[in-house]
């Protein structure tokens, strides 16, 4: 959540934003309204409110991928984002904190097109029916079936969302028709710290039968 504080009078704590389902990772004023980066399913969503904590739009980004940093001041009319995919390196996107208008800033000349790759979510039960999210990363002509050699990634740790991030060795086995598969286990971050303490401790066996899930999910599509 966001609260605001009294410089004159600390013991007043004001709520601005409240708690909510999704993880909150940062924030920042700029524009005169808060721009809140948000973890949504282990992906970023971007939400402005007014500083008085009305919810006023949320930011159309460009597809699955996570929201680095945030950068403005109070006064600029734009919030700069850095935005990640797993198909290219991390892009610069400007948004008017007026309405939302996304524009990308003048980014690098590439040796490949992103456009040409695809990124969905899935969700796989794991055996005590907990819903893990997985991260499909692809060739647009690759379909992707059980057939297709998989590359899967998972942790569960130490409050660590698995979020969208663009490695080359990644991007290597995608060009070649393989199919990337990144899973959001129990006692990463993906859902704030009630899914960190699920795998953690006593309840760590929770994060190998979720990675288990995914395998055998993937296996049978």
């Amino acid at each position: 959540r966001i609260i605001a504080v009294e410089l004159d009078e600390p013991v007043t704590i004001r709520e601005v934003v409240p708690e909510g389902d999704e993880a909150l990772e940062q924030a920042h004023v700029v524009g005169g309204r808060i721009a809140a980066a948000y973890l949504h399913h282990g992906h970023g969503r971007l939400v402005a409110f007014d500083l008085d904590g009305r919810p006023v739009f949320e930011v159309e980004l460009p597809g699955i991928g996570s929201i680095l940093d945030l950068a403005g001041r109070r006064q600029d009319d734009e919030l700069f984002v850095a935005f990640a995919t797993y198909v290219a390196p991390p892009l610069v996107l400007g948004v008017r904190m007026r309405d939302g208008r996304v524009r990308p800033a003048p980014a690098r000349t590439l040796a490949w097109d992103p456009a040409e790759f695809v990124t969905e979510q899935v969700f796989v039960d794991s055996p005590d029916g907990t819903r893990v999210p997985m991260f499909l990363s692809h060739r647009r002509d690759v379909a992707p079936t059980g057939d297709v050699p998989t590359l899967i990634h998972g942790y569960g740790g130490f409050h660590i969302a698995q979020s969208p991030v663009f490695k080359p060795e990644w991007l290597a086995w995608m060009e070649r028709g393989g199919l990337l598969a990144v899973a959001g286990l129990r006692g990463g971050g993906e859902y704030g710290k009630p899914w960190h303490d699920a795998g953690r401790l006593a309840n760590k066996q929770n994060v190998f039968d979720d990675y288990a899930a995914c395998v055998r999910w993937l296996a049978s599509s």
